[in-house]
């Protein structure tokens, strides 16, 4: 029981994050294949990714920044 209460102090929190999406057109429709990036605002931080066959997207892995 002492190791099982022990646990929750030695896992670590959670520090990155995501950012997902979808792309759409004017009339809705989703956008196949669009180019998607992604930079903070001090520029240390980009990354790349293109929308899937349902204009979806997503941006894994995120550090906590602006």
């Amino acid at each position: 029981m002492v190791v099982a209460l022990g646990l929750p102090l030695t896992s670590r929190a959670q520090d990155t994050g995501y950012i997902s999406g979808t792309v759409t057109d004017k009339s809705g429709a989703a956008v196949v294949g669009a180019d998607i990036s992604l930079k903070n605002l001090a520029g240390s931080i980009t990354r790349a990714t293109t929308s899937n066959a349902d204009g979806a997207y997503v941006i894994p892995g995120l550090p906590g920044d602006t």
